[in-house]
């Protein structure tokens, strides 16, 4: 059990981020209700910004893509790396070893081998959350390793509000996100 308090400054930051976060959603939702019409025409080229249009970009790549996979074989061809691929990769190109990782994540040694073994690894959501705390990744490579688990960090949950806050805040203590969790009566990561 964890019997400290995180200190003020930073439990007043953590507040603040929360508060923002809610504030800036409900804005967002009630834009969204007041534009009904949005929601049911079809996005066009019209709502996108141009840098999504020219031709270089990602978004015309994958409409080039989506069109040349006509079949459910042609789309199961282009999967991505698995989440075990993309953590093994991670280590590799940071130049870490396998015990610094799960050692800074509080992963048990025999839960990391069998993510090293099993290509079809799937994480719960607290052990990949625990690996982007321990690969010390930034908010977005946080999330994209998250999605390679098929998870994501919600908005509309507190739980995730600090985890994003703290990987925002590039602290990847996990004794000091266990203490903000406890604190604001959320479940805590391995420790």
């Amino acid at each position: 059990m964890i019997n400290s308090k995180i200190d003020e400054s930073l439990y007043n930051n953590i507040k603040q981020s929360l508060d923002d976060y809610i504030k800036e959603n409900l804005i967002v939702v009630k834009y969204s209700l007041s534009s009904e019409s949005r929601s049911k025409r079809k996005l066009s080229s019209d709502d996108l910004p141009s840098y999504l249009l020219s031709e270089s970009s990602e978004a015309s790549n994958m409409s080039i893509y989506s069109e040349s996979c006509r079949t459910l074989e042609d789309t199961l061809k282009h999967t991505e790396d698995t989440f075990q691929e993309t953590v093994l990769h991670l280590i590799d190109s940071k130049g870490l070893k396998d015990s610094d990782v799960y050692n800074k994540a509080h992963i048990d040694r025999r839960l990391f081998s069998k993510l090293r073994s099993n290509k079809n690894f799937r994480p719960s959501k607290k052990t990949a959350i625990s690996l982007c705390f321990g690969l010390e990744l930034n908010i977005d490579d946080s999330l994209d390793l998250l999605e390679k688990a098929s998870y994501t960090l919600s908005y509309s949950s507190k739980f995730d509000l600090i985890i994003r806050y703290f990987l925002e805040q590039k602290n990847y203590d996990l004794d000091i996100v266990n203490k903000a969790l406890y604190d604001y009566k959320q479940d805590l990561l391995y420790y």
